[in-house]
């Protein structure tokens, strides 16, 4: 299943009769990893913003990099959908650290550069400190989503809702911060991005009333907490959500597009 839509990801292809494997969209075909020359090229677009003064990277779903090379049938988890997610066949597959450490080894150690990585499905303490650990040698940081997913229902996705309350944000919070500096690992923090609401509408009250309030609450809570603070853009105006009678016509989302036509 194409990620945030219900349709096949993978995609026939006229010129060279065969099938493509698209996650996100047909028009966005997943690299194939295992073909060194693949890495080989990766690796110096890499070089290429390095040597220009670029300080860094935000790679996204980098933990989809490796997959299971039989690509079997992915499990049936929602019964009534006619494709299933499969994210257990492609995110945090057998070559994953190899690549990381490779990666690191030829390109990002030998710059004074950072990393965070976006990693969905990856639940795993000891698998995630593989990677963010101090010693791991792949990725400084990655993002985890245990806070901005704490209103969906497992196995439902991001655009389910179940109830929640503030103990529940303090669990998620105090773990993960216990956890980096108990494993001397380091965290991303974050309260909001590109896939998810506005922090202060979904978190707080928004209202003209409460929004100042609000807004000094959520960013006293990040920038007191220990890692690296991540500042998503216009968040820090204290931003809300679209107006409730906005017409659809102005999502452009095709996760939320798709969703809303279902």
């Amino acid at each position: 299943m194409i990620l945030g839509k219900e349709a096949s990801a993978w995609t026939w292809d006229e010129v060279t009769q065969e099938y493509y494997l698209g996650l996100f969209t047909a028009a966005q075909p997943d690299l194939n990893w295992d073909n060194p020359e693949v890495r080989t090229a990766i690796y110096d677009v890499l070089r290429f913003w390095l040597n220009r003064g670029c300080s860094g990277f935000r790679m996204d779903v980098i933990n989809l990099i490796s997959k299971d090379p039989a690509f079997p049938d992915a499990k049936i988890v929602q019964k009534d959908a006619k494709y299933q997610s499969g994210h257990e066949h492609y995110a945090n597959g057998p070559r994953m650290h190899e690549y990381l450490h490779e990666m690191n080894r030829e390109v990002l150690s030998k710059y004074d550069t950072l990393t965070v990585g976006e990693m969905p499905h990856i639940f795993d303490d000891d698998e995630i400190l593989r990677t963010v650990g101090a010693s791991a040698e792949e990725l400084n940081m990655i993002f985890i989503f245990d806070i901005v997913d704490i209103d969906a229902v497992p196995g439902e996705g991001p655009r389910s809702l179940q109830p929640w309350d503030v103990t529940d944000l303090k669990k998620i919070i105090s773990r993960w911060q216990k956890l980096m500096f108990d494993r001397d690992g380091w965290n991303a923090i974050f309260c909001e991005n590109h896939d998810t609401p506005r922090s202060l509408t979904r978190y707080c009250d928004d209202s003209d009333e409460f929004r100042e309030r609000g807004a000094k609450l959520l960013c006293t809570m990040l920038t007191t907490l220990g890692g690296t603070l991540y500042v998503f853009q216009g968040q820090e105006l204290g931003m809300r959500n679209l107006p409730i009678d906005w017409d659809v016509e102005e999502y452009k989302d095709i996760g939320s597009t798709t969703y809303w036509e279902k």
